[in-house]
């Protein structure tokens, strides 16, 4: 129960923290928000981040919009949903480091991917839904007039 709970203050603070991160990549790709990207984009990503029983599936719905934008040609929403998959797969080295930090039983930096993924993917969505939740909102916040 105290590592759930220091585990809890852990991520409160990575929030905080990566909130920066979301709102620059959310900046960089101004232009395209409300115009190219829509809200009902956005609201796809914060709701598939939220409902999703793994972190694979936020990267796949998020690989998913990038292979539709190709397909229609449109390079620089392609361009958005590689970004927005790059930066989710930089959370699970932060979740690595976060529960290695709260001294979780996490297996060594040299173990198979596989395993890992399996032991930290509870924590992969957690740090996912914080960071789609802050991405998503200041993207809102950019498409209004």
């Amino acid at each position: 129960m105290s590592q759930q709970f220091a585990m809890r203050g852990r991520v409160a603070a990575w929030s905080d923290r990566a909130q920066k991160s979301a709102t620059g990549l959310a900046e960089r790709f101004r232009d395209l928000l409300g115009r190219r990207i829509g809200n009902a984009q956005l609201s796809g990503l914060n709701n598939i981040a939220h409902a999703a029983v793994s972190f694979e599936q936020v990267k796949d719905y998020v690989a998913h919009q990038g292979k539709k934008a190709e397909n229609a040609g449109r390079f620089d929403v392609k361009e958005y949903w590689d970004e927005v998959g790059n930066a989710l797969l930089g959370l699970e080295e932060e979740a690595w480091k976060l529960a290695n930090e709260a001294g979780l039983s996490v297996p060594p930096k040299g173990s198979k991917p596989k395993e890992i993924r399996e032991k930290l993917d509870w924590l992969y969505l957690w740090l996912g839904k914080e960071y789609v939740q802050h991405f998503v909102a200041h993207s809102l916040m950019l498409t209004r007039p």
